[in-house]
């Protein structure tokens, strides 16, 4: 009886262990069919396929069939060289520089013995004239100041100003580096990646942190200079005092101290129109184009620009600064 009871237990042991062998070779099988397939799916998405729709850029981005990361995980980079720029002030309206030529005779009369006019006495109603003491017998002498513009003439910044310029815009991306040269004269760029088109830039707003200028353009027929500032304010501070006092005596009678002054303000006045003219100077950095007046900017312009790739890029979606610029770039 213990005899048989062994031999039973031998013959279910040994069933036992066929079927648990039968079981970790079946599940052995499938997990090396599982992997086999999982291997299969990896080598039908190697790189070449998966960025597909970049195929043409892939030498920049590794050796060929090589996995490589996804691009829209890694952030750009976006630098502005190259710059050239300038603030530009519009010019208002020509005010032509002015010398005064005075002069005195007796009194002129007429047939009733009354005194001339103005155009009588000095030749021009475009004068000024005053009447004071002057060694004339029966009457006083005629003191005439004629004004006369010179070939010269001032253009002032009018407070309107805008920028001019032109610089490279260099995005470096997963790909590549991306370029882009952006000028005042055309806002919209092409951007290219290894010499081809990849998609757009335009600069949609542009602002400096520079203060405006304040200038005054010295200029006549063949020439344009900037005007020597204190030269010019001079002029300016003796043509206020000196016009204001013509008009006041013009037709009036002064005494001999007044007539004096008045000489003297003159003399001065022309004067200061002798040294603005000879001041004439060019700021270096500086340039007169037409109505135009523009300077070298002293900092860096600050630029909006949206830059819009093709599709091959879809996905990309990135906000970038550089020096005060703000860089959108979308796919």
């Amino acid at each position: 009886m213990r005899a048989q009871a062994s031999l039973e237990f031998l013959l279910i042991g040994s069933a036992v262990a066929a079927m648990c062998l039968f079981v970790v070779t079946f599940y052995s099988h499938s997990i090396l069919t599982q992997d086999d397939a999982l291997s299969s799916l990896a080598n039908g998405t190697a790189a070449g396929q998966y960025y597909a729709p970049l195929s043409g850029f892939l030498n920049l981005l590794g050796a060929p069939g090589t996995q490589q990361p996804n691009a829209m995980q890694q952030a750009y980079a976006v630098q502005i060289s190259n710059r050239s720029e300038y603030m530009k002030y519009g010019l208002g309206s020509p005010s032509y520089l002015v010398n005064m030529t005075q002069f005195s005779h007796c009194v002129y009369l007429g047939f009733f013995g009354h005194p001339f006019n103005i155009s009588g006495q000095c030749g021009t109603n475009d004068a000024w004239y005053y009447f004071s003491g002057y060694g004339c017998q029966a009457q006083d002498g005629a003191f005439c100041i004629v004004p006369h513009n010179s070939s010269y003439y001032v253009l002032e910044t009018n407070g309107s100003r805008g920028y001019a310029y032109g610089f490279t815009l260099e995005l470096s991306t997963p790909y590549g580096q991306m370029l882009a040269r952006l000028s005042s004269n055309s806002s919209n760029a092409t951007v290219f990646l290894a010499g081809s088109p990849v998609g757009s830039a335009e600069v949609v707003g542009v602002s400096s942190a520079q203060a405006a200028a304040s200038a005054a353009v010295l200029a006549s027929n063949t020439t344009q200079s900037l005007a020597n500032w204190t030269a010019y304010a001079g002029y300016i501070q003796a043509r206020n005092v000196l016009y204001p006092l013509l008009k006041f005596y013009n037709g009036t009678s002064a005494g001999q101290g007044t007539q004096a002054s008045i000489e003297q303000a003159v003399a001065y006045f022309n004067s200061t129109e002798y040294a603005l003219v000879r001041g004439g100077t060019q700021q270096t950095g500086c340039a007169v184009h037409g109505r135009e007046y523009a300077c070298a900017a002293s900092s860096p312009f600050m630029y909006v620009i949206n830059i819009t790739l093709g599709p091959s890029f879809s996905g990309a979606n990135e906000t970038l600064y550089y020096l005060g610029s703000e860089v959108s770039v979308r796919g």
